[in-house]
């Protein structure tokens, strides 16, 4: 099928696609779009992603990475007395980047490398321009309360509305105050951001050393550090943790003890107990929220420290936590439970604390936080138990629920259970799309287990599509097996098209394997890993030259030089010297050709190849184009490029040896070429290999030099140390072209070699088609 360039796509943000051109134009080295519609572009991009309030993907990252550091140079090089990209325009694109937050239970997807690079460079180039303001203006600095410069607002975006256009004719003054003003905003917008960008993604230590010292109570530091030590946490970075502390308590001890629950955490999280049990004070155990101590518990039922354990809850309970709030039971259930009490003990707990409390009976949050345990024990009787335990206490349950169990429950495989359950939680209020992940895998197990119709599929779907959320590249992958197996293959189109322009470069990778594996499937029918290659290449342009060698590799296994040439021609008329055709990939196509007998596909790669700027003649491309005109039945015109090869700077390689004995072989009067090299190895010295005297005796039989061929096969161990073994009778057999001379050859050979006949005969022996000559599998192809 041939797939059409998208004309449009509405789930696309705004400015994107100008932007995505003129980087192809960059990489190209083409004519950029007009610098005022690209600033235009970025302006429509990010203010759509805040507005939105939509995060940014790696590929969108390198996209405004190479647009921004474009535009600035433009600035400069131009001499503009104001940036392209006014201070207002960077600011924006900072929220945006800084807007993805650490996930529950410290789960976070990581950011990738252009991500980074573009909150860097976005805090270097207003860095930049401060000081430059700064040096050739003398302006002064004018200060602004801290927390100022947060979320983007609907007042800024009516503001910048009206704001003149940065990229009109300079302005005689350089900077005025609010110009200033708003420069300051947005480079501390900017290094707030690459504080959270450095933490998310393992950079925390960089992330700390941007931090100045400020007010100590400054609600802003505050967050900044809390960012810092997440980060570390995540990466269980225990020496920089502790460094941490030892710098926020030099920096100041009351933002230290602010921190004090954030450090316990962390140590927690981070596996490292020594250090937990050092910081913990179980004086002030009170100070430490309920949510933070049972994730203390957690860390000491993971990492067996019991004593521990044992003395939090007994903090606990002497410091009359219990008696005032009602959550430190939660924590006290969640020990009970790790520590092997069963649900009916947990039950009678439960009891004792509405005996202390009238108000204080078990919840949906308690019944939440112990299925949350269960489930990490992987123990779905025990989940299924402590949700009838919430139905004893009258806990109905909720829309959380639900989804816990639609955890459990595919984590055993339990697709059509996860199925009910995620049905019920349908009919329950469900905050932050917290279901979305897992209605995700339903869908993915679904797709996999091959045992749900493509109707229900398709119910879940239509929940997702009518939802208008982003798929991740799981179900993006799922989804495109189900409608390639189905050959609905502009729903596959669709499909990616809607999807992969907001996947990152690495998530990408995942659908694009999806679509390699079919095409390199040979239980695939021609037809489609055909329109399954041509979706790939069309919808994904970054496929990397090796992937398409293997599918043009595939093709020629299958018998389709026409097919493979057209991926050649993809390879050679894609923009990316990356993914054009090497010396490699002609190689391999020319000699594929040749295999295949296909003299037209095998003319239009030598044209290709002629007209190709970027390759030089080697003995490779020789040997590729010996062996193509060779298979094509054109063994003269295979011969020229041995000269080319001899008068070549390079020379013959191996290879090249071989290969000019087959064409010989073939060649009318090629004996006379044969002699002629044989007596030049023989001068020269060259070591002679089984390969090499296979070659030449099979030159020597094909051109019906019989008497000859057997005398060196009688000499060849005593002259040349090489003993004729079964490769080498069968290739002197396989090159007679007389059936009466075939038959001759074997009495001749049983005669002075009957063990290797013998031998040989265990390769395989095969009538040839088209005469009654007989054939041997010697296992011996030619590669250039």
């Amino acid at each position: 099928m041939e797939v059409e360039p998208s004309q449009n796509d509405s789930d696309i943000e705004p400015g994107l696609e100008l932007m995505q051109q003129a980087c192809a134009a960059l990489d190209s080295r083409t004519r950029t779009p007009n610098m005022h519609d690209l600033v235009s572009a970025w302006r429509e991009y990010f203010y759509a992603k805040a507005t939105k309030k939509t995060t940014i993907n790696d590929t969108e990252a390198a996209t405004a990475l190479k647009v921004l550091q474009y535009l600035e140079k433009l600035s400069k090089e131009r001499n503009l007395h104001r940036p392209l990209l006014p201070a207002t325009f960077l600011k924006v694109a900072s929220e945006v980047l800084g807007q993805v937050k650490f996930g529950k239970d410290h789960r976070e997807v990581r950011r990738q490398e252009s991500s980074v690079a573009l909150a860097r460079e976005l805090y270097r180039t207003l860095q930049e321009r401060s000081l430059s303001a700064i040096s050739s203006e003398d302006i002064t600095t004018v200060g602004l309360r801290e927390g100022e410069g947060g979320n983007i607002s609907s007042d800024v975006v009516a503001a910048e509305e009206h704001e003149d256009d940065a990229t009109g004719e300079s302005s005689e003054a350089a900077y005025s105050k609010s110009q200033a003003v708003e420069l300051e905003r947005a480079t501390r917008q900017a290094r707030l951001s690459l504080i959270s960008v450095l933490c998310e993604s393992g950079c925390a230590r960089e992330a700390r050393d941007l931090i100045t010292t400020r007010s100590a109570s400054s609600t802003t530091e505050r967050k900044e550090w809390r960012q810092i030590i997440r980060g570390f946490e995540m990466i269980k970075d225990i020496d920089e943790l502790r460094a941490t502390a030892v710098m926020l308590r030099s920096i100041s001890t009351s933002l230290e003890q602010s921190l004090y629950g954030n450090f316990v955490v962390a140590y927690a999280n981070a596996g490292s107990m020594v250090d937990l049990k050092a910081h913990l004070d179980l004086s002030r155990i009170d100070k430490i929220s309920p949510s933070s101590l049972r994730q203390v518990i957690l860390a000491c039922l993971r990492e067996n420290e019991m004593d521990l354990g044992r003395r939090i809850v007994l903090a606990i309970t002497e410091s009359g936590s219990l008696q005032t709030t009602r959550d430190f039971w939660d924590a006290i259930f969640l020990w009970a439970l790790g520590t092997g009490k069963g649900v009916d003990e947990v039950n009678r707990m439960m009891e004792v604390m509405r005996r202390t409390n009238d108000t204080f009976v078990p919840n949906n949050q308690t019944i939440h936080i112990l299925i949350r345990y269960a489930n990490t024990r992987n123990d779905p009787y025990l989940a299924e138990r402590l949700v009838d335990l919430g139905r004893t206490w009258k806990v109905a349950p909720d829309a959380t629920m639900y989804l816990l169990q639609m955890d459990y429950r595919l984590s055993v495989g339990d697709i059509e259970g996860a199925r009910t359950s995620y049905q019920r939680a349908q009919m329950h209020d469900i905050e932050e799309n917290e279901d979305i992940p897992r209605i995700h895998r339903l869908l993915q197990a679904m797709c996999r287990s091959k045992r749900y119709s493509f109707d229900s599929i398709m119910t879940v779907l239509e929940d997702l599509n009518g939802r208008n959320v982003r798929f991740p590249p799981e179900t993006v992958a799922a989804l495109t097996t189900l409608h390639l197996l189905r050959e609905e293959y502009h729903d596959v189109v669709d499909l990616l098209r809607t999807h992969i322009p907001h996947l990152s470069i690495d998530d990408r990778a995942i659908v694009r394997d999806v679509l390699l594996n079919v095409c390199l499937d040979r239980k695939n029918s021609l037809a489609r890993v055909w329109d399954t290659y041509m979706i790939y290449q069309a919808i994904f342009p970054e496929v990397s030259r090796e992937a398409r060698t293997k599918i043009m590799q595939e093709f020629l296994l299958r018998e389709r030089c026409d097919m493979a040439v057209h991926v050649f021609n993809h390879m050679r008329e894609h923009s990316s010297e990356e993914t054009q055709p090497t010396t490699d990939t002609y190689a391999i196509a020319l000699a594929g050709a040749g295999k295949l007998h296909d003299t037209e596909g095998l003319e239009v790669l030598h044209n290709a190849l002629k007209l190709d700027m970027n390759i030089e003649p080697c003995t490779k491309l020789y040997n590729a184009l010996m062996l193509g005109y060779l298979g094509c039945d054109l063994p003269r015109r295979a011969l020229t490029f041995w000269e080319d090869i001899v008068s070549s700077r390079e020379g013959p390689s191996y290879e090249s040896l071989l290969i000019v004995f087959r064409v010989t072989e073939e060649v009318p009067f090629g004996e006379r070429k044969a002699l002629q090299v044989w007596k030049q190895l023989r001068d020269l010295d060259v070591e002679i290999t089984r390969d090499l005297v296979a070659a030449y005796v099979g030159s020597l039989q094909g051109n019906y030099l019989y008497d000859e061929a057997r005398k060196f096969m009688l000499e060849c161990e005593e002259s040349l140390g090489v003993k004729p073994d079964a490769v080498i009778l069968g290739t002197m057999y396989n090159s007679s072209r007389l059936y009466a001379k075939q038959v001759e050859t074997e009495q001749w050979m049983k005669e002075h070699f009957p063990d290797t006949w013998e031998d040989m005969l265990k390769l395989g022996k095969t009538q040839r088609a088209d005469s009654l000559l007989h054939r041997i599998d010697v296992g011996v192809e030619l590669q250039p």
